[in-house]
């Protein structure tokens, strides 16, 4: 999943719902177009048990 999120930033495509940490999972992907800015969340209720992002733990 973390060489997944690296492959995209570094394609200039924003991430979120996916990090390192809980910080990072939760960091909002801000797509400004046009002078209209939107932030884009990413959270699931359906992921294996244990796979979420914790304070020190990728998910």
């Amino acid at each position: 999943m973390l060489d997944t999120r690296e492959l995209l930033i570094s394609r200039g495509i924003q991430v979120t719902g996916a990090g390192r940490d809980l910080k990072e999972a939760r960091r909002a992907a801000i797509v400004e177009k046009n002078g209209v800015k939107v932030a884009y969340l990413g959270y699931t209720s359906v992921a294996a048990a244990g796979s979420e992002a914790g304070p020190d733990k990728p998910g």
